[in-house]
């Protein structure tokens, strides 16, 4: 069994955990010899993920989802449709929440989360310098898969937002400016979680993700990275390259399965809240929400 996710709730500063849900499959293939050949099967290709994806945009599978809100807690007040207006469980997935729920702060001064999540900060790492989340291993020049481009981010902050399998499934832009296309980068489907308990899992280089730069008004250009994990079966960016932007607009979403934000910015540009970069040095997670604070522009 793998023990629960421990995260500090940063509304109300408690210490929480959520639940690692199947941890024994996912357990079994990063770490036994019988599940190693699976495992290189199943999150090597984009097909199972299609597949389950497919499965879940069925009619069949609805019922799935009055069990999958209690269990996993939802807060359906949030969303402007009811359980049973959903044609199948990937559309629920998907849902929509209410703009009300989630107010963008306004201060020109002030980077907002661009999605719901438990939220790690870096005030500064190196393009080459390799850091450990969870079971996974994480270098700028391996997210982005470009050495030119990892040279201009080299030494800059680094957030990464893990949307969970409650969270809403939406990212935004976190400031206003200006978004360059967004280029595909790798192909595998490695689980996001911390199921590895003997190895490093090729989460961040190898998995198919979502590279683009935003042209922010304060804090120079961004590097945002949607990476895709397990069943999610793909990345749906839903703006239009060079068309100016305001901060808490929709930039794209995840289809089924928990997933992972990843912001670079350039040094000098920005600095990450103090409690997010406090509890990521302790190793531990902040939950956040679209359209609160996570930095400031550096004066």
């Amino acid at each position: 069994m793998i023990p629960p996710i421990t995260y500090i709730d940063r509304r109300s500063g408690a210490m929480k955990a959520e639940t690692v849900y199947a941890a024994g499959f996912l357990r079994w293939a990063y770490n036994t010899a019988s599940g190693a050949a699976a495992g290189r099967l199943l999150f090597g290709s984009r097909l199972v993920s299609r597949l389950y994806g497919r499965w879940n945009s069925t009619s069949v599978s609805r019922r799935r989802i009055p069990g999958f809100i209690r269990r996993m807690g939802i807060d359906m007040s949030e969303c402007p449709l009811r359980p049973e207006e959903f044609p199948d469980f990937n559309a629920f997935f998907r849902r929509p929440i209410d703009p009300g729920a989630r107010p963008v702060a306004g201060d020109p001064d002030i980077c907002v989360s661009p999605a719901d999540g438990k939220a790690r900060a870096y005030p500064r790492l190196g393009m080459r310098e390799q850091i450990r989340v969870k079971c996974h291993a994480l270098s700028v020049e391996e997210l982005l898969d470009s050495r030119p481009l990892a040279e201009s981010f080299d030494g800059g902050p680094v957030v990464i937002i893990r949307l969970g399998l409650a969270d809403y499934h939406h990212v935004h832009f976190p400031d206003d400016g200006v978004p360059g296309r967004a280029t595909p980068v790798g192909g595998g489907y490695h689980a996001g979680g911390p199921y590895a308990q003997t190895g490093i899992v090729p989460f961040y280089s190898k998995n198919y993700r979502m590279r683009s730069i935003f042209r922010s008004s304060g804090f120079g250009p961004i590097a945002m990275v949607e990476v895709g994990a397990f069943t999610v079966g793909s990345i749906v960016q839903t703006f239009t390259e060079d068309r100016p932007v305001r901060r808490g607009e929709r930039k794209s979403f995840f289809e089924l399965g928990g997933s992972t934000v990843v912001m670079v910015f350039r040094p000098g540009m920005f600095t990450p809240d103090a409690d997010l970069v406090r509890n990521t040095s302790m190793g531990l997670e902040t939950s956040v929400r679209l359209g609160e604070p996570i930095g400031r522009r550096m004066s």
